[in-house]
């Protein structure tokens, strides 16, 4: 995911007050070279450390591969992964992922 480290505090504050309030989720965009260029990489596992102790569940999505999604997954760095363009462009992706 692509940002300002500056901003962070002013997210983590957003997302933590969210939370207290029953947030379900909070989606988070992995920056793509489609993008514009600049800004800070951020690991995903930062938010999942906001959400830590709340029902919040974190969703990745931007470029991910079913592969990539599976090791983020496992290693406990997000709740889930979303797949839109592929799905979009490709209706068959699941099965040939």
């Amino acid at each position: 995911m692509s940002g300002s480290l500056s901003l962070l505090p002013t997210y983590e504050h957003l997302v933590r007050e969210c939370t207290k309030r029953g947030l379900g989720y909070v989606t988070v965009v992995r920056w793509t070279e489609r993008m514009a260029e600049g800004g800070d990489v951020i690991d995903p596992k930062i938010w999942k450390n906001i959400l830590a102790g709340s029902d919040t569940k974190l969703i990745l999505n931007g470029g991910i591969t079913p592969a990539e999604a599976e090791a983020l997954i496992e290693a406990e760095k997000v709740d889930a992964v979303a797949f839109g363009t592929p799905v979009i462009s490709t209706p068959d992706f699941a099965f040939r992922a």
